[in-house]
Formats: structure tokens, C-alpha cells, sequence
């Protein structure tokens, strides 16, 4: 595409493969529940030590509670849930960290 963010050679493909899915009877339909078949998490990459600092200084200043960065050998992860209590995580593989605190 002419004029796009993206090229051929900054995107891939995801290819999808069937699963069964678990569905627990137990739970009312209105509630949010983790029991229920859907959205897990919902995970975002950034790129570097620094960007993943900046995110829990951001999450502070706006008072959102937060888990920590959190380091584990594959990367660091920061995580937090938004207001509809979906939880959101900001990930730094650890081939692009810098530093371990």
C-alpha cells in the first residue's frame, strides 16, 4: 500500500487453529467472570526499559493500581485491569531488555 505505517516487512501472519472451548454452567450470564470463555488478557508490547518505566509512572500519576513490573526469564510485564475490570499487561521480551532492577 502506498503511503502506509506498515510494510510487507514489518507485519506476519497469524494463522488460527480450531480449539475446544470450556463453558462453565455455573456462572449468571450478566456477571463478569474469569470461569467464562473469552478475553483473558489483553497484552501490549513496548520497547525498552524505559517505555515500561514510563507506563508505571503514568499509571501512578493517574492513580490506576498496578501489579509492579514484574521480570520473569522470557521478558518484564506490567500489569493493571481498566474500568470495565479487563486485565491489561505492557510487555518488554527480555531480548530487548536492558536492565533487570
Amino acid at each position: 500500500m502506498s503511503g502506509s505505517a506498515f510494510s510487507a516487512s514489518s507485519t506476519k501472519s497469524i494463522d488460527f487453529v480450531s480449539a475446544r472451548c470450556v463453558c462453565f454452567t455455573d456462572v449468571k450470564p450478566e456477571s463478569f467472570s474469569a470461569r467464562r470463555a473469552g478475553l483473558d488478557h489483553l497484552a501490549l508490547t513496548c520497547g525498552s526499559d524505559a517505555d515500561l518505566q514510563a507506563w508505571v509512572e503514568h499509571l501512578d500519576r493517574l492513580s490506576v493500581p498496578h501489579g509492579g513490573v514484574l521480570h520473569e526469564s522470557y521478558g518484564s510485564g506490567l500489569s493493571f485491569v481498566d474500568p470495565e475490570r479487563i486485565a491489561l499487561e505492557i510487555f518488554l521480551a527480555a531480548k530487548d531488555r536492558t536492565a533487570v532492577a
